[in-house]
């Protein structure tokens, strides 16, 4: 009896623990099939958000005159002549469901007001990743349009009438750098730190006197100086061509700028190979301890070089000014040159020469960029070079990421698939505006108010086209997942299998159950059944009521037994 409840609790363990894992599915199931529910409750609508879409739109475009320069930073006739421009000229079309006009004001937003992803994505009730990839495209059709949008400048002539130009005969424009702040690594951010502290990229601009642009440099980190930025921007292949013979040659002629006069009385020091062995090891020394920032050491540094050095020399006559001081700035000038020579493709360091290790026709690319700071670097040893990098490598700009813009718009055809951005024949039909010639120039007056009223019918018509239209039938984007759960099934089958096998368990269980209180009701009808049969005592009934109940196997014998058989198997127990 003991092995048989054994059994029977192994049996009941295993299917309590199968119904633990039964409720973990169904808990598993049910929370799925929530969750599910609750992404259909939210799915992203573009028919709900269509009429927000063109609301939003329209206070941009067709409110009034002010809303637009405040938000675009120009006001309805400019915005409609680059939608045009950049439909027509520069390849970009409408989305499925975001209109030329549209793409044209999220890119306004964002360069105009320095917005963020998640700002520009609530206000045009746009996801994220649309807001990005429209961005990407209109810079790319911005890019494209820079023959038209760079104008070529014309000089000052010399019979110029106009109380503000005609003092500056000859005159081109005017150029400047400025700063833009950027978010960069923390390991660039010394290179990109200003001299204000921030983190920013120099730019340097060129622009007539009609305030067009005539040559933009992006992207030299901003510790980089103006006259760095120009120098490279001058020789650069695609870069700022001045012509000869304009209002800088008639000045230096007038007035003998950039004419060198020769100093007199003046010796220069000269260093010897031990003394900057030893500057090298003091720059070191306070760059190990802390005495260097992002972009530079700290005020008393040259105070503690000088006090180094009195240390090695205790008779030397270098001072921090002018000596250290003028050491440091050539030293700087010269890792500058080598690292824009050792950028070039293909060119290198040797080692054990320390020169540079580049070719004849490496050379002449080298001197095409910076020809004034490499003169002279190619065949000279440059034994101090790995300290410098130690020392510089950190916060010395490079202009690696610098890159005009016919040099950008090369390389973002070659990152982009051109095919996908040409501009449809089907699509020439539906443009901001029917002919170019409705926009007026920079030397025209301004459109009367007829004019800029058909420049905004035609543009309202133009933006709400795509709010308007029914979806196609034919879907081009990708396929949306369907909403029945995969991961299901696999669960629903185990589940199956799970009650299929505690089903059987629990029949075999039940059946032996059944069985032992059959067994327990026959043990307690034995005795009963023991006194009718004849010529037995009462000691007699007892034995053979111990010997039949004690074993199962004897009790289902008795069971079994028709009536006249049970006396000879109780005379056999009892040895009769």
């Amino acid at each position: 009896m003991s092995d048989s409840n054994e059994v029977l609790y192994i049996m009941l363990e295993e299917i309590i623990q199968e119904a633990f894992y039964i409720i973990s599915m169904l808990i598993l199931i049910i929370s799925q099939h929530q969750r599910n529910k609750r992404k259909r409750d939210v799915r992203y609508s573009m028919i709900e958000r269509m009429p927000d879409q063109a609301t939003h739109m329209g206070r941009l475009v067709f409110g009034h005159q002010s809303d637009c320069l405040e938000n675009l930073r120009m006001d309805r006739n400019a915005f409609g002549r680059l939608c045009y421009l950049l439909r027509n000229r520069g390849g970009l079309i409408d989305g499925k469901f975001v209109s030329v006009e549209e793409q044209v004001a999220v890119f306004l937003s964002v360069l105009g007001h320095h917005k963020k992803n998640r700002v520009v994505k609530f206000d045009h009730k746009r996801s994220g990743q649309t807001i990005s990839h429209y961005i990407h495209l209109v810079l790319r059709s911005v890019l494209q349009v820079h023959n038209v949008l760079l104008v070529r400048p014309t000089p000052v002539p010399n019979d110029c009438t106009n109380p503000r130009w005609k003092w500056f005969k000859g005159c081109l424009g005017a150029l400047d750098g400025t700063y833009i702040n950027v978010r960069v690594p923390a390991v660039d951010k010394g290179r990109y730190r200003t001299r204000k502290g921030q983190i920013s990229t120099n730019v340097v601009a060129v622009c007539d006197r009609e305030l067009r642009f005539v040559y933009v440099l992006p992207g030299w980190e901003g510790s980089a100086s103006d006259a760095r930025v120009l120098r490279d921007s001058v020789n650069r292949v695609n870069g700022l061509k001045v012509p000869v013979g304009n209002m800088e040659a008639q000045q230096r002629d007038e007035c003998g700028v950039g004419q060198r006069v020769n100093k007199t009385g003046n010796t220069r020091r000269v260093w010897t190979m031990r003394e900057e062995r030893a500057l090298i090891s003091a720059l070191k020394e306070l760059v190990a301890k802390g005495w260097k920032s992002d972009n530079g050491f700290r005020t008393v540094y040259l105070t503690k070089l000088e006090d180094a050095l009195k240390r090695e020399f205790p008779r030397t006559d270098l001072q921090e000014t002018p000596n250290i001081t003028s050491k440091l700035t050539t030293w700087k000038k010269n890792y500058s040159s080598l690292v824009t020579a050792h950028q070039t493709t293909g060119v290198g360091f040797n080692n054990t020469t320390n020169q540079l290790d580049v070719t004849d026709e490496q050379w002449e690319d080298i001197l095409k960029r910076d020809p004034l700071g490499v003169r002279g670097m190619r065949y000279k040893e440059w034994p101090l070079f790995p300290d410098w990098i130690d020392i510089f490598g950190k916060d010395r700009a490079t202009g690696v990421v610098a890159e005009d813009v016919p040099n950008a718009s090369v390389t973002i055809n070659k990152q982009t698939n051109p095919a996908s951005f040409n501009v449809p024949q089907e699509s020439k039909g539906a443009n901001y505006v029917n002919d170019e010639s409705q926009f007026t120039t920079n030397n025209e007056e301004a459109p009367n108010n007829d004019r800029e009223n058909e420049v905004n019918s035609t543009s309202r018509n133009a933006t709400t086209r795509n709010a308007t239209k029914p979806a196609s039938s034919k879907s081009t984007g990708k396929k949306r997942k369907s909403t029945t759960d995969t991961t299901i099934e696999p669960m629903v089958r185990m589940l199956g299998e799970f009650c299929n096998s505690t089903g059987e368990r629990l029949d075999k269980i039940a059946n032996r159950i059944g069985y032992d209180r059959d067994l327990g009701t026959e043990r307690k009808l034995l005795f009963k059944q023991l006194e009718k049969l004849p010529g037995l005592s009462m000691r007699d009934r007892i034995k053979v009521s111990v010997l039949i109940g004690s074993k199962v196997e004897n009790l289902e014998i008795w069971t079994t037994l028709p009536n006249e058989a049970r006396l000879v198997y109780v005379n056999d127990l009892l040895g009769k």
